[in-house]
C-alpha cells in the first residue's frame, strides 16, 4: 500500500497551522477541517487511517473533548493531538487517557510530523 492511499483528517482552527500540516503531509490524502464541527461531518463521510486534532481547538474547550469527540464517531482510527503543553501536561495525559496514541508538539517541525506519521503507517502495514 503506498503512502498515498493513507487518508488523514487534520482538525486545527489556525488556518496557517492547518496549511503548514497540509503541506507537510502532501505525500498522504489529507482532508483538513478547521472546527469540530466540520470534522464531524468529515468523519461520518469517510473512514480515516490516521487522525491529527489541535488539543484546544475553540469549538472544544478540553483536550479531552476533543479526543473524546473524535472518539465517538471513529473509534478505530490512531489520534494524535497537536499542542504547545509539554509532554508532562496533565491535559496530554488527560488526552491519551482518553485514547489519543500520541502528540506532536508546537512548534512543530516537518521532520518530526512525517517520522510520527511514517511510525503509524508502518505499523498499519505490519498489522
Amino acid at each position: 500500500m503506498s503512502t498515498q492511499n493513507f487518508k488523514i483528517l487534520v482538525i486545527e482552527d489556525e488556518v496557517d497551522l492547518l496549511e503548514i500540516m497540509t503541506d507537510i503531509l502532501s505525500d498522504y490524502t489529507v482532508d483538513p477541517a478547521s472546527s469540530l464541527t466540520e470534522a464531524r461531518e468529515k468523519l461520518k463521510a469517510s473512514n480515516f487511517d490516521l487522525i491529527i486534532t489541535d488539543m484546544n481547538l475553540s469549538d472544544s474547550g478540553m483536550a479531552q473533548t476533543s479526543v473524546q469527540f473524535v472518539r465517538g464517531i471513529n473509534t478505530s482510527a490512531p489520534i494524535f493531538i497537536m499542542t504547545g503543553l509539554s509532554d508532562i501536561d496533565p491535559a496530554v495525559v488527560v488526552a491519551m487517557s482518553h485514547g489519543a496514541q500520541g502528540f506532536i508538539g508546537k512548534p512543530f517541525a516537518a521532520e518530526e510530523v512525517l517520522a510520527k506519521v511514517q511510525g503509524i503507517f508502518l505499523q498499519k502495514k505490519s498489522a
